[in-house]
């Protein structure tokens, strides 16, 4: 599957459990926006994200 030009395909640090399925994550951020790490190491999404997750 291809995503559309502004989805950007990401892989999760550990793994998921799809019961045997295959995974496409993606994420879209707001135009102009970046994700931001903060103080615990993990990102501040902007407002307006959108996170994908096909199993397929």
């Amino acid at each position: 599957m291809e995503p559309a030009a502004d989805y950007h395909r990401y892989d999760l640090s550990s793994a998921l459990f799809t019961d045997h399925a295959e995974i496409q994550q993606l994420i879209r951020l707001p135009t102009g926006e970046v994700l931001a790490k903060v103080d615990d190491g993990l990102p501040k999404m902007p407002d307006g994200t959108t996170i994908v997750n096909t199993f397929y």
